[in-house]
C-alpha cells in the first residue's frame, strides 16, 4: 500500500511540474493577452506605473494598449526586452498615425509624445516582437 501512495505522489509531482512550464498570458495584469490590433487593445490607466507582458513565438507577436490621456498631459513609455529577444515599441494616435517609434537593437526601447499634442486624446502603445520571445 505504501508504494501506491508513493506512486500517486510522484505522479502528482510530475503533473504539477509539467504545468509549471506553461505560460498563461496576463499582459499588464489584464488576466489575458493584450489585443493584437488598435481595436482590440487592452486599456491602461493614464498613470505612472510599471506593467509586464509576454510575447511568444507563433500567433502572439504584438501587444496593443490604449491610454485615454488627461488634459495637459503627455506620455513616455520604456520597454525592456527579455534576454535574447528584440522587441520594438511604437506610439500611435487614435487614428493609427505614428507619434513615435523605437526599433533599437539594444534591450531597451523608448517612445514619447514630445512635440505631439496628445492632451485629452487616446494614444496606443504597441509592443512588437522582432525576434525571440518572453516577458517584457
Amino acid at each position: 500500500m505504501a508504494s501506491r501512495g508513493a506512486a500517486r505522489t510522484i505522479t502528482a509531482l510530475i503533473f504539477i511540474s509539467c504545468l509549471s512550464g506553461l505560460v498563461l498570458a496576463n499582459d499588464a495584469g489584464t488576466g489575458g493577452d493584450a489585443g493584437d490590433t488598435l481595436s482590440t487593445a487592452a486599456w491602461l490607466p493614464a498613470s505612472n506605473d510599471t506593467y509586464y507582458g509576454n510575447l511568444t513565438s507563433g500567433s502572439d507577436d504584438n501587444d496593443y494598449y490604449g491610454v485615454n490621456m488627461s488634459t495637459d498631459t503627455g506620455i513616455a513609455v520604456g520597454l525592456t526586452s527579455p534576454s535574447g529577444a528584440d522587441f520594438d515599441l511604437m506610439l500611435y494616435t487614435s487614428s493609427g498615425s505614428t507619434i513615435d517609434s523605437s526599433y533599437s537593437i539594444s534591450s531597451y526601447d523608448s517612445v514619447s509624445s514630445n512635440g505631439t499634442n496628445v492632451s485629452g486624446t487616446t494614444v496606443y502603445i504597441n509592443v512588437d516582437q522582432w525576434s525571440g520571445s518572453g516577458q517584457y
